[in-house]
């Protein structure tokens, strides 16, 4: 039963992915530049996002985003700001190009949630994401149990 489970998560993410990959492709950006656009379009407030949050938020280390942030910065879609209340850091946040940019995905976002979440109750949207968050929090300690790779000699 749980490798059903397994089964279904992993079309699930192929489903997701290829979603994301034709949405990034509309706007000129890779999948992965396209989920961290969007996470600093969700996060940024008034003064911008930290890498370091953006990094937790998306499971991947701060150089990743680092890295992926410059393509963004290239692409007029994010600038970084110094930070108001650490001047040794800076912040990632839209340009305005940027916001042009997620106000022409609106239409086909709010379109694409209703259509996945929009039969769920508020109840089992938060069952899911809490389980969803469990099976997150639950992989570290999972991972020890996989094979270890064999080295080449």
């Amino acid at each position: 039963m749980n490798r059903e489970l397994i089964y279904d998560l992993d079309f699930l993410n192929s489903l997701f992915d290829s979603g994301r990959r034709q949405i990034a492709e509309s706007i000129g950006v890779t999948a992965a530049q396209y989920s961290i656009f969007m996470l600093i379009s969700d996060r940024q407030g008034e003064t911008g996002v930290s890498v370091t949050t953006v990094a937790q938020l998306l499971h991947v280390s701060g150089p990743f985003i680092t890295t992926q942030s410059k393509a963004l910065v290239k692409k007029n879609l994010v600038e970084k700001v110094p930070n108001p209340d650490d001047g040794r850091s800076t912040l990632l946040r839209l340009t305005r190009f940027g916001d042009q940019a997620v106000e022409k995905l609106r239409p086909y976002l709010e379109a694409l949630d209703e259509k996945v979440f929009g039969n769920f109750s508020r109840r089992e949207f938060d069952a899911l994401r809490h389980g969803v968050n469990f099976l997150i929090d639950n992989w570290d300690e999972a991972e020890r149990v996989l094979p270890r790779p064999k080295r080449v000699r």
